[in-house]
């Protein structure tokens, strides 16, 4: 009865699993549809057929999204608006992850006249995600329980309580 109980569970944390994965798919791929400028198609590394998400990945939580957005929306207005030739207008984004508590985001080349503004938006993100919870988007602190993230009150009381639940302390 134990294992059937066990086997039951864990084809239901698979079928979750597959499902969570799919529908983040899917919402990177709005992500990257939304944004070509940011994300245009290349041939991927090992597989040589056309994809569009970053070389390196895309590795934050949903609570980060709007930021991210909000920057996606302002590089690709510096990019409409630069005057630069076609070819040009392009700042391909190679990876956006957690680091260290706040997002980090990784370009490509792109043209070096847009070096300093392109910069100075991606600082004012960094900075901004460190006091952004990763998980919900409400205002937060980095926090520890396991790794340090930056979280909100109330998803930090959820992870105690989880921890709690699978028998961590942190």
């Amino acid at each position: 009865m134990f294992v059937l109980l066990l086997e039951v569970r864990v084809k239901m944390e698979k079928s979750f699993n597959n499902e969570l994965n799919e529908c983040e798919t899917r919402k990177q791929k709005e992500f990257y549809d939304k944004f070509p400028l940011l994300f245009p198609k290349h041939p991927h590394w090992s597989t040589k057929r056309e994809v569009q998400e970053p070389e390196c990945g895309f590795s934050c939580d949903y609570g980060w999204w709007p930021l991210l957005k909000k920057l996606c929306s302002d590089l690709t207005k510096l990019l409409e608006e630069s005057g630069l030739p076609e070819e040009n207008k392009i700042i391909p984004i190679d990876q956006i992850k957690e680091k260290f508590s706040g997002v980090r985001i990784y370009f490509g080349s792109f043209h070096e006249s847009l070096n300093d503004k392109v910069y100075a938006l991606v600082r004012e993100a960094e900075e901004k995600s460190f006091k952004i919870c990763e998980t919900c988007g409400q205002p937060g602190e980095k926090r520890s329980g396991g790794w340090l993230k930056v979280r909100c009150d109330s998803c930090q009381e959820k992870l105690k309580e989880i921890n709690k639940c699978i028998g961590q302390t942190h």
